[in-house]
């Protein structure tokens, strides 16, 4: 694996989050009708799925990741992609040894979506990078899905149990049994066989 630094940035937003403002108002036994609060519960959906991805290490709405690194790993080692559940490779592009910017073909490297990792098709190497910082720059997409029914409901119960809690209690200033219940779905969340 790839033991050189690296640095991860959405670039493409989600185009769904994982459970919606008539699911939170559902769920808090808002009036449906009431669109008063809509705004801050769209903020709240939007801050609760991204503290949920990053106390699990999953994407659960997908989007688009661009995963930069000084350089290859050695020869064939693999490069593994931090973020779960890898759908596709979009592209692996490198600064050359001569400065050019240099688009490797998708028949030059394989994903293995079981591990995250991709690495050189058997018979080859990396190739060789400039040294200048983000060398290597690969984008790729991560999530359980480009809609609702594609993200499992135990993580949509753990969203709407943050947005319940910020909603009813805005300054943070009560623990209670909505903590422990999310950091119990957490737990089953990060389980490796959990889905």
């Amino acid at each position: 694996m790839a033991t050189t630094t690296w640095t991860l940035q959405r670039t493409v937003a989600p185009t769904f989050w994982p459970v919606t403002i008539e699911n939170v108002k559902a769920h808090i036994r808002l009036d449906p009708q009431d669109t008063s609060h809509d705004a801050l519960l769209g903020q709240q959906i939007s801050a609760a799925t991204e503290q949920l991805e990053n106390d699990t290490d999953r994407v659960w709405a997908e989007a688009t990741y661009l995963l930069s690194l000084n350089t290859f790993p050695y020869r064939t080692s693999a490069i593994a992609i931090p973020l779960q559940p890898v759908v596709s490779i979009e592209s692996v592009v490198y600064v050359d040894e001569a400065g050019d910017l240099i688009t490797m073909p998708d028949t030059d490297y394989k994903l293995d979506l079981g591990r995250r990792q991709i690495y050189p098709v058997a018979g080859t190497e990396w190739p060789a990078v400039y040294k200048v910082q983000n060398a290597v720059e690969i984008a790729f997409v991560a999530g359980y899905g480009d809609s609702l029914p594609g993200v499992p409901r135990l993580a949509q119960e753990a969203i709407l149990l943050q947005v319940g809690k910020w909603f009813r209690d805005p300054a943070m200033e009560v623990g209670n049994q909505t903590d422990e219940a999310y950091e119990r779905i957490v737990r089953r969340l990060v389980r490796t066989s959990y889905p």
